[in-house]
């Protein structure tokens, strides 16, 4: 399945929709886009992980550092991360960028099954630095919640995508705990 396509007909589903009407960076000052020196992502901080065929499709635009990490437990192979200067056109945000603060989850029951069932949550990992998280995503608009469940369906289409979403599902049991 091409991964690139896929991921092209999601950034086109979520078109400009964003959690909030406005500008929800003017919340918080773009803490998820600010990079903080982290030994473990080589010398850069936050960023976020790439899906597959993202680091093709974004590895020639220049304004992102992307580099393979190891999530041991999580991921049975390196994925891609990426860390960017603070600014990014837009239209070239990964995946990840697009649907913060939300995330597919698939629960733990679930995750054996071909084609395992998902939903939209709060993203844990968010909030340590998202106001809207940290509110508990009370004031995310409910269209972004259905848009984001719109190109994550497309995504779903290859097994390439449901398994990291799996993968990550289970990364993400571990922040839930805490929560």
């Amino acid at each position: 399945m091409n991964h690139i396509a896929l991921l092209r007909r999601a950034y086109r589903a979520l078109g400009e929709t964003t959690p909030i009407f406005e500008d929800c960076g003017q919340l918080c000052g773009q803490a998820c886009c600010i990079d903080i020196p982290d030994e473990e992502t080589g010398g850069d901080g936050k960023g976020m992980l790439l899906l597959p065929g993202e680091a093709e499709l974004l590895s020639y635009t220049g304004y992102a550092k992307l580099s393979r990490i190891e999530l041991k437990g999580a991921f049975a192979r390196p994925v891609w991360f990426m860390t960017c200067r603070g600014q990014c056109p837009r239209r070239l945000r990964s995946m990840a960028c697009r649907l913060f603060p939300l995330i597919p989850y698939v629960a733990p029951d679930d995750r054996q099954k071909d084609i395992p069932p998902f939903s939209i949550v709060g993203d844990p990992r968010g909030v340590a630095l998202c106001p809207l998280a940290q509110t508990g995503y009370r004031h995310v608009e409910p269209a972004f919640y259905m848009t984001v469940e719109r190109a994550v369906s497309i995504l779903w289409e290859s097994k390439a995508m449901r398994s990291y979403f799996i993968s990550l599902s289970a990364l993400l049991d571990d922040y839930f705990r805490f929560l």
